[in-house]
């Protein structure tokens, strides 16, 4: 009977014990739509089911489905807190006078936003022994998941610009509860630097991603002289410039009428009103009160349309399933995406690079950071509609200049923007926050290496 030779140091390091896993937990916004469709949500779920190999993840919502308190996808554990709705809330508090005052902690800007929310996480924060909250959006969650978790690591990850948007004093506040600070773009990682330089090597940039693999270049040729197909997709509200790509149409129609836009997305109630100034730039954001007149954005846009004679020119495809999208971006000759607000990544953009089509988008915050100009796409001034005219009629006339783009869109989606590259820009992060962490140490040094 042959035997094998046991090794002394094998033996010897199976008796060690073994390191804990690291147990890291997303806190995501209570009520942000659909997690399929919200960026925030696809990025944390993408970034949480690649680390379930060797740490353990739970992810903070709102209220899910009814009497659930938890449920697993992909090994990341969801777990839901009870907490009401807005409108629910907004009725409670105008039934009990004492509370009344507590109106304007509905407003994204209050140190008190949904703060029962923040205080529910933060005690399951504690009992479940987090290591790292990873918190979206929400600074105000920051202090109360601090006070009741003060050896934990936070994470701040800002999506939008709200830390220097809102009052300076009142952020700073906050970030002294937070041990690092990322944003999905070099545009808002700067800004935060400027405006909180005690700050400064805290904080660091952390792009968004792409599914590569369902987002994917056509195989099949196309024939030149068919119908060319524009495409749109995002919410359908004013800050995303729709109205401006129609203004931009009618010289497009006269050097090439051989085309149609296809609008993908959802018809979405426009943001507050009161919103608007922290959207991004003054002379682009005005403009948008009339959109506020009780008849609706899409109302607005169907009456442009018919005054410009486009009827037969632009369709509205609603929300599309997740499949249906990938095929609609494959069937696509342009991607154009007309955003007048501050877009920090503007992941549609990034979409269709990977389906190897050209974008022409704005020139403004941090989406030249993912269209590379002249090259993966075109960027131009927002707002200004003739611009986009001349954009979009330059590639529509020019297949080898649209073929050429999509190519090294693709490429440089690729590169930069898939999500295994996002985990391994996000794991040296983690571990420098651990580093002190002796019983953690060994585990993310493991991370590391499997990313």
């Amino acid at each position: 009977m042959l035997r094998t030779k046991t090794n002394p140091l094998q033996t010897e390091r199976a008796s060690l014990p073994r390191p804990k896993k690291l147990k890291i937990a997303f806190v995501l916004h209570p009520f942000w739509g659909s997690p399929d469709h919200v960026s925030t949500h696809i990025a944390v779920h993408e970034v949480a089911r690649r680390l379930t190999d060797t740490c353990s993840i739970i992810v903070y919502r709102g209220r899910g489905p009814e009497t659930v308190s938890a449920d697993w996808l992909d090994d990341v554990q969801y777990r839901y807190m009870k907490v009401p709705s807005e409108n629910q809330y907004v009725r409670l508090i105008g039934k009990v006078p004492i509370l009344r005052r507590l109106r304007g902690s509905l407003s994204f800007k209050s140190t008190w936003y949904y703060w029962g929310h923040a205080l529910q996480i933060a005690l399951d924060a504690r009992k479940q022994g987090c290591d790292i909250v990873h918190i979206l959006n929400l600074s105000q969650f920051a202090p109360i998941i601090r006070t009741l978790n003060p050896k934990t690591k936070i994470v701040l990850h800002m999506h939008c610009e709200w830390l220097t948007r809102l009052s300076r004093p009142s952020i700073r506040r906050r970030l002294r509860s937070v041990d690092f600070v990322l944003s999905c773009s070099d545009f808002v990682t700067k800004q935060i630097r400027d405006a909180f330089p005690e700050f400064v090597s805290r904080c660091a940039t952390l792009y968004n991603g792409v599914d590569v693999d369902h987002f994917f270049p056509s195989a099949e040729s196309r024939e030149e002289d068919r119908i060319k197909r524009l495409l749109y997709v995002g919410a359908v509200c004013p800050h995303k410039g729709l109205h401006v790509l129609l203004d931009a149409l009618p010289a497009v129609l006269k050097r090439y009428p051989n085309f149609r836009l296809d609008v993908v997305g959802e018809s979405a109630f426009p943001l507050p009103l009161d919103w608007l100034p922290s959207l991004g730039e003054p002379e682009l954001m005005a403009p948008l009160v009339r959109f506020y007149d009780g008849k609706g954005y899409v109302g607005h846009l169907k009456e442009q349309i018919t005054r410009l004679g486009l009827v037969d020119y632009v369709q509205f495809s609603g929300k599309v399933s997740r499949e249906e999208l990938a095929q609609r971006y494959r069937q696509a000759d342009l991607f154009v995406f007309p955003s007048l607000w501050n877009e920090l990544f503007g992941i549609p953009t990034a979409e269709a690079n990977a389906s190897g089509v050209p974008v022409v988008t704005s020139r403004i915050a941090g989406l030249p950071e993912v269209v590379e100009d002249e090259k993966t796409g075109l960027l131009v001034p927002p707002g200004d509609p003739t611009a986009l005219a001349d954009a979009i009629i330059r590639l529509l006339e020019d297949e080898e200049l649209r073929r050429s783009m999509g190519q090294a869109g693709r490429e440089r989606v690729l590169q930069h923007f898939t999500w295994d590259k996002i985990v391994q820009d996000l794991v040296p992060h983690y571990e420098a926050l651990m580093a002190g962490d002796k019983s953690c140490a060994m585990e993310t040094s493991i991370i590391h290496s499997k990313s």
